[in-house]
C-alpha cells in the first residue's frame, strides 16, 4: 500500500489527490464500495481534498479490525453452536456431510440446509441460516462443499483436539502416578 501511494505523492509530502484514492485502493488490490469511499473522504479528507497516507492507514486498520470483530461474533453467534450440534450427532464432519447430502452430488444446497436447521431444533433465525449458508459458500455457488465446511469449523475441531490430546495426557499421568 505504501509503495501505491507514493506513486501518487506527487510532492512527497505523504498526500495524495482525492480523485486518485480510488485508484490507489484498486492497485494495491483492495475493494471499497461506495459508501466506505465516501466515509474516508469525509473523515479524513483535508479542505484541499487531499488525503494523508498515515491516517488513510489508521482508518483502514480499524474498518479490518471492526470486520475481524464482526466475523468473530457472527462465528460465535452461529458456528459455535452449530458445530455443537454437529459434533452432539455425528463421529465427523464427513459422517454429518454424507447424512445431509440428500441428492448424493457431494454438496449440501439450500433446501438440505433448511432441513438441517430442523433437524438442529431450529438453533439459527432466518437472518443467520442465510449468513451462515453464505459464510460456508463463499463462491456463490449456491452449495456448501465438505471442504468449505471444514475450514469454517477448522478452528472448533482443532480446539476439540487439544482437549482431547489434554485429556489423554492427564489420565495417563493418572494411570501412571497410581503404579
Amino acid at each position: 500500500m505504501n509503495a501505491v501511494f507514493r506513486k501518487y505523492d506527487s510532492t512527497d509530502g505523504g498526500y495524495v489527490p482525492a480523485e486518485k484514492l480510488r485508484r490507489i485502493f484498486l492497485e494495491a488490490g483492495l475493494s471499497l464500495d461506495e459508501s466506505e469511499l465516501e466515509l474516508i473522504e469525509v473523515a479524513y479528507g483535508h479542505h484541499q481534498e487531499i488525503f494523508d497516507y498515515r491516517k488513510l492507514v489508521e482508518l483502514i486498520k480499524c474498518h479490518i479490525n471492526r470486520r475481524n470483530e464482526a466475523e468473530n461474533e457472527f462465528k460465535r453467534r452461529t458456528l459455535r453452536p452449530f458445530y455443537g450440534k454437529i459434533r452432539e450427532k455425528f463421529a465427523t464432519i464427513g459422517e454429518f456431510f454424507r447424512f445431509y447430502d440428500n441428492n448424493a452430488d457431494r454438496t449440501i444446497d439450500k433446501s438440505e440446509f433448511i432441513k438441517i436447521n430442523q433437524d438442529f431444533d431450529h438453533i439459527l433465525n432466518t437472518t443467520d441460516i442465510v449468513d451462515l449458508f453464505n459464510y460456508l459458500d463463499p463462491n456463490s455457488s449456491g452449495k456448501i462443499h465438505c471442504y468449505n465446511l471444514n475450514q469454517a469449523l477448522r478452528q472448533f475441531i482443532e480446539a476439540d483436539a487439544r482437549t482431547v490430546r489434554a485429556l489423554l495426557i492427564v489420565k495417563s499421568a493418572h494411570l501412571f502416578a497410581y503404579r
